[in-house]
């Protein structure tokens, strides 16, 4: 999202990147800029030691499971298995 519209965003799988219309930002329904969380995790790995973690802006970037932090959350999207 950006300014309540759509970003536009689509995920190059050859590339492992992705590409916007307009560059998101913080904003809901995604994001709560009254929080600390700036990065989402994903539940899709690049390799079986990174998952990918999505940024407010729009970044994703790979790393390693193991790693945390408190910027970074998580939402669940459907019932754990």
């Amino acid at each position: 999202m950006f300014r309540g519209e759509n970003a536009g965003g689509v995920w190059d799988p050859v590339l492992r990147r992705p590409d916007y219309r307009v560059r998101p930002d913080k904003d809901a329904p995604l994001w709560n800029r009254y929080t600390m969380v700036i990065y989402w995790w994903t539940a899709d790995e690049s390799d079986p030691q990174h998952a990918y973690r999505v940024a407010y802006n729009g970044t994703v970037n790979d790393v390693l499971k193991s790693w945390g932090a408190a910027d970074i959350a998580c939402r669940c999207v459907k019932p754990p298995q």
